[in-house]
């Protein structure tokens, strides 16, 4: 998530503003232009919150696949900024075989025509930010160090304190919104590239679904704080010539600049199997993807009785003709 180029205390990016004052805001801008009609829905399965167009009849719930949804009372125009699509979904498709098709412990749920067919290719809405991490901090730190005392040899801890002053700058990140998207499965595909962010009506598609943010935005600052936080002492930690470093100290203070609330593409799959929600993502940007697999309990049985009855006719042979 954070992969920015690390140089002497600081990330370095090309064209950052100046970072406003207001201590741990997120400011949205918005700006009136390019806008399209539409028309939002909420599953009363999942409670899961999407959108479409209101030309693009909708009867399944986009995440959990159930029809029992509702159509929202009004219809919003909404200023659209988004990432188009690049994988087309014989290249999703691919891939998704290449996880799944050849490994004999994959429930056969997983590989089922059906389940394939299942996969979505939704867009989901996320902010785009630049992150700015601040201020002063200190850690304790010791060195074990031998000494002679009365010609007996001794291991003794020397503390030293260590003041930093710190400054990061994330720039371009992409910060997840849905409760129905799990944060490390969303974080391990998020590589878009902002320079193809595009604004108004996403024209080469037909159709498209988005799924909705339902975090509030100030979770989601929290949550990212912590992120941010903990990356950013990491390489600090790295940088202190000592054995053990323990903060004790932290002043600093964590911004989010330019927050603005785009579209990114994705193709989605979410399978129930044992009471468990498993999960396929591929970024439609780059392809990009990660899934969650299940070992079946039959599979395993059936395949540990093959692997059995091979060895047992092969030692068999073995022990007949030689």
């Amino acid at each position: 998530m954070f992969d920015d180029e690390f140089e002497d205390g600081h990330f370095f990016d090309d064209d950052i503003e100046d970072i406003d004052e207001e201590d741990g805001s997120v400011f949205l801008e918005t700006e009136e232009k390019k806008e399209v009609p539409i028309t939002k829905y909420v599953c009363q399965n999942c409670q899961a919150t999407f959108c479409s167009p209101v030309h693009e009849k909708v009867d399944r719930c986009i995440f959990c696949n159930q029809k029992n949804i509702e159509v929202s009372d009004s219809v919003e125009n909404k200023t659209i900024y988004w990432i188009p699509f690049a994988k087309k979904e014989e290249e999703m498709l691919k891939d998704y075989r290449k996880k799944t098709f050849w490994n004999p412990l994959i429930p056969f749920l997983f590989k089922s025509k059906k389940t394939r067919q299942a996969i979505r290719k939704i867009y989901l809405s996320v902010f785009l930010a630049n992150i700015s991490y601040h201020g002063d901090i200190q850690f304790v730190a010791s060195d074990a160090k031998e000494i002679n005392e009365n010609k007996v040899k001794k291991i003794e801890n020397q503390k030293y304190e260590v003041d930093q002053n710190v400054h990061f700058e994330y720039k371009n990140v992409f910060l997840n919104t849905s409760s129905k998207i799990d944060s490390k499965i969303f974080d391990a595909i998020v590589d878009y590239n902002p320079d193809h962010l595009r604004e108004g009506f996403p024209e080469e598609e037909k159709s498209f679904l988005y799924l909705e943010g339902d975090v509030l935005i100030n979770e989601i600052a929290a949550k990212n704080r912590e992120k941010v936080s903990k990356h950013a002492l990491g390489i600090v930690r790295q940088n202190i010539k000592h054995s053990l470093k323990k903060l004790k100290q932290d002043n600093t203070v964590i911004q989010f600049e330019n927050t603005k609330a785009i579209w990114v593409p994705v193709y989605y799959l979410m399978i129930r199997y044992r009471k468990k929600e498993y999960y396929y993502i591929m970024n439609g940007e780059n392809g990009k993807s990660n899934m969650s697999i299940p070992v079946g309990l039959w599979e395993t049985v059936v395949f540990s009785l093959l692997v059995c009855t091979i060895i047992s006719v092969f030692s068999f042979f073995i022990a007949r003709f030689l």
